[in-house]
């Protein structure tokens, strides 16, 4: 058993930083639209702890790299993307429950197409307003036409549970 406190339900008591020093093993790793290592993962639970986490996956067309004939990221290529399934398998992981999402985002107003490209720049790895000025005035009369752009997204959430038992020597599943 950890020697922090335990959270109570819908509550959060104790935030963990990454320069924090916490006691392993763990019960909860939560990581959200982050990269990590599956294996590491699985090490530092505690038997029964649980994973959980939201990954962006496959785009749904039309996305705003679509519709604005701008370069497809080379994580959104078929057969680049991370097989989250397979490593977390692999890892030794049993699934709790998965879920595929499919979320909406309509765009009223191409500022805010502009906004979200500025901050989220992998979307259009090329993006600049200067060079797509003609594709973002021919979006803009189309969303003025037919009341917005909707694109819609892919995510995974995932709640995965170290077994009780394992065959992993690591000390910290003593």
């Amino acid at each position: 058993m950890l020697n922090t406190p335990r959270f109570d339900p819908m509550s959060w008591r104790r935030s963990v930083s990454s320069n924090s020093t916490v006691s392993l093993p763990l019960e909860l790793v939560l990581a959200h639209s982050s990269a990590f290592c599956p294996a590491e993962v699985f090490r530092v639970l505690a038997p029964s702890g649980i994973l959980l986490t939201a990954q962006g996956a496959s785009p749904v067309s039309p996305t705003l790299a679509d519709v604005l004939e701008g370069p497809i990221p080379e994580w959104a290529k078929a057969g680049q993307g991370w097989d989250i399934d397979a490593t977390l398998d692999g890892a030794g992981f049993e699934a709790v429950e998965k879920l595929d999402v499919f979320p909406r985002t309509t765009y009223r107003d191409i500022g805010a197409v502009v906004y979200v490209l500025l901050a989220v720049p992998w979307m259009i790895t090329d993006f600049t307003v200067k060079r797509y000025r003609k594709r973002l005035y021919r979006l803009h009369l189309q969303m003025k036409q037919e009341g917005g752009f909707t694109v819609q997204q892919h995510h995974r959430l995932l709640e995965m549970r170290k077994p009780a038992a394992t065959s992993d020597t690591s000390p910290y599943n003593a």
